[in-house]
């Protein structure tokens, strides 16, 4: 397998950094593009005149997509393996942005983008951080932040790329471009992936020597199945958790750039929001990840919930884009912390038996219905002329999510995996 020969010797008894280094690449390249579609927004609104409300929709019909391929994702990859899910998966979301900057209706950017790409999103997230917390059994939330930091590194470079090649090219050239290049690397980085120390040899999940009988994969795993997951109390109030924070990230994550540029910041210094929220989401990651592994992934998501709500009050009292760039800041810290607790959580509440599974049904139910968090903030523009309601409305469900975090305890069955 070519795969197989570009990894050096040295590598290939330490393989769970090789998935680590590929899986940063995906997430570097693809979450960076879905953050940066708010920089498409303002050129489609000039070119097309829609609603808000229009172009806001899309990111719901992606995030409703992706939810809905979520769970089936999740089950391809505990059964086939991340190599071949992530490869067709990466195929679906470069083709979502080629066939966007071809648009000429609204329906023809909600399947682009909204439907095809969605599908193709789902993976990034479900296939490579399940798989990760496979391959470490330790410093789970340490790796999976450095994971995700390169989402974070791509989130902070991405704005500047886009932006650039808007202005020089347009808004379809620019989308025909980078699907092209993230598909291009999808697929190269995927043939690097496998879902199992067990399918690699006597290797433990961190790299080390384990029994020569621990050849089939799933071996060295436990925890509760899928039908006993969602059975549990613990499932469905971190399902509410989730969908509370994720209304809120997708709101922030489309809209703060339209916001800013109506409180009459330039379309390039609002680019620089992004970025800011890239590179502090990089603290972020590692820190609360960090935080995760030393006491607890729960400590580590209450701490996001804080950091969260004291941003949303941020935004509905800064004036200015100095302050805009401060709660760039604060909000890339829960961005980072956020995407990274996610797998550790699940993993410490459920184990890894059907990681994949549970992984994926959590983010089904957080992305179909948080994902509405996009859609009724264009919405609420729409109708009432500025984002003050929408906002507050985002504050008061990260409250909501943090009592509903507080009550949540571990299944008697994983009492000892570190929540």
């Amino acid at each position: 397998m070519i795969a197989g020969r570009l990894i050096p010797d040295k590598l290939k008894n330490n393989y769970g950094y090789v998935i680590v280094f590929f899986s940063f690449l995906i997430q570097a390249i693809g979450l960076s593009l879905v953050t940066g579609f708010g920089l498409f927004f303002n050129p489609m609104l000039a070119e097309f005149g829609w609603s808000r409300a229009t172009i806001s929709l899309v990111t719901t019909v992606s995030s409703f997509s992706s939810g809905v391929a979520g769970i089936s994702t999740g089950i391809m990859n505990d059964r086939f393996g991340p190599r071949i899910v992530m490869t067709v998966y990466g195929i679906l979301f470069g083709l979502g942005f080629v066939l966007m900057s071809r648009i000429s209706t609204p329906w023809q950017l909600y399947m682009s983008y909204g439907v095809i790409g969605g599908i193709g999103l789902s993976a990034i997230n479900i296939v490579l951080l399940s798989t990760v917390a496979r391959w470490f059994t330790s410093r789970r939330g340490m790796i999976t932040g450095i994971v995700k930091a390169g989402a974070g590194l791509g989130i902070f470079i991405m704005p500047f790329i886009i932006t650039s090649l808007i202005q020089g090219t347009g808004w379809r050239n620019t989308a025909l471009t980078l699907g092209l290049v993230c598909m291009g690397i999808m697929i190269f980085s995927a043939q690097f992936l496998r879902r199992s120390p067990a399918q690699q040899g006597p290797l433990t999940a961190d790299g080390g020597q384990i029994a020569n009988n621990a050849t089939r994969p799933g071996v060295n795993e436990s925890g509760l199945s899928f039908r006993e997951a969602i059975r549990t109390r613990q499932f469905w109030l971190l399902c509410v958790v989730l969908i509370t924070f994720y209304y809120a990230f997708q709101a922030v994550q489309l809209h703060i750039v339209p916001y800013a540029v109506d409180t009459g910041v330039a379309q390039g210094s609002a680019a620089v929001i992004i970025s800011i929220i890239g590179i502090v989401s990089i603290v972020g990651r590692l820190a609360l990840g960090y935080i995760g592994d030393k006491w607890g992934t729960r400590l580590g998501f209450i701490l996001c919930a804080f950091i969260l709500i004291t941003a949303l009050v941020w935004l509905q009292l800064m004036r200015g884009l100095p302050m805009l760039y401060v709660f760039a800041a604060i909000y890339g810290l829960f961005h980072g912390g956020f995407t990274t607790l996610m797998t550790p959580v699940v993993a410490s509440l459920f184990g890894t038996t059907s990681i994949g599974a549970i992984f994926g049904a959590t983010q089904s139910l957080s992305a179909v219905i948080g994902g509405l968090g996009s859609l009724l903030t264009g919405y609420f523009y729409d109708r009432l002329g500025n984002y003050t309601v929408a906002f507050l409305v985002c504050l008061a469900l990260a409250v909501i999510g943090l009592i509903f975090l507080l009550l949540i305890r571990p299944p008697d069955k994983v009492r000892s995996r570190g929540f």
